[in-house]
């Protein structure tokens, strides 16, 4: 986790910040310090703060998984049958569904999405799309 207290550790991360970001912080820093402020007051850490906030939203973004599969790219595939192997531990564990959230806000199930949750670790695995398999 990115941290933000001091001046030369805003300015080197100062370039991953998206430029609209950091245009902000310059100009209300600049505004503050013409006003009177100086660089230690709890403004500045504010701003600071805002700056962390943007950078660690970008990284925890970069770590979440993105999985992508066209339009007919599963139709070959084996059906998903009611337990599947575990890629963690090789045994075999329920497959679980997803729910769709209706407009109205009611739920009902959905095979879109089939799961597994290993027993072993808790980790849950991705295994079916559309009751095809991923192989």
């Amino acid at each position: 986790m990115i941290r933000i207290n001091k001046v030369s550790t805003f300015m080197a991360y100062a370039d991953q910040l998206p430029p609209e970001v950091l245009a902000d912080i310059n100009q209300r820093i600049s505004d503050w310090l013409n006003s009177g402020g100086t660089m230690e007051d709890p403004y500045i850490q504010q701003q600071f703060n805002y700056a962390e906030r943007i950078l660690n939203q970008a990284k925890e973004q970069e770590e979440i998984p993105f999985v992508a599969f066209g339009n007919d790219e599963l139709d070959g595939n084996d059906p998903v049958g009611t337990h599947e192997i575990c890629p963690n531990c090789g045994e075999e564990h329920e497959v679980g569904y997803g729910e769709k959230v209706n407009p109205d806000g009611t739920r009902e199930p959905s095979k879109l999405l089939a799961f597994i949750t290993c027993t072993k670790s808790g980790a849950t695995y991705l295994i079916g799309i559309k009751g095809k398999k991923i192989k």
